[in-house]
């Protein structure tokens, strides 16, 4: 799918080469395995910024690292970039991920 896109002239961004089996520690819990297909869950766009999401997900806590060269490049393009902070989850903590929010002009639902 992506040739054919590519060769109609489309310019096709897709995450960066990583490994997924890397093991990350994060306030003494371990995970690894985790997926890098779908930016929509983890960046959120507004503007001229890039947010990352503070994903609930174990799993997905280090996703963001397979598109930092693309939010490198919109920084230097002039967008700003807010990192998220990296924390398991707990019900009392304030944890989202981008696909929870929607867009609606200058308003945004979660």
């Amino acid at each position: 799918m992506a040739q054919i896109l590519i060769d109609r002239g489309i310019t096709v961004v897709r995450a960066a080469d990583i490994d997924l089996a890397k093991e990350h520690v994060v306030d003494g819990v371990s995970t690894d395995g985790f997926q890098a297909f779908s930016s929509r869950d983890v960046l959120f766009y507004y503007h001229d910024s890039v947010y990352e999401a503070p994903t609930p997900c174990n799993s997905r806590l280090f996703e963001h690292e397979a598109y930092y060269w693309i939010l490198k490049e919109h920084r230097s393009l002039g967008s700003s970039w807010y990192k998220s902070w990296k924390t398991v989850y707990e019900p009392s903590k304030p944890l989202w991920e981008a696909a929870n929010l929607y867009r609606v002009g200058l308003d945004i639902l979660f």
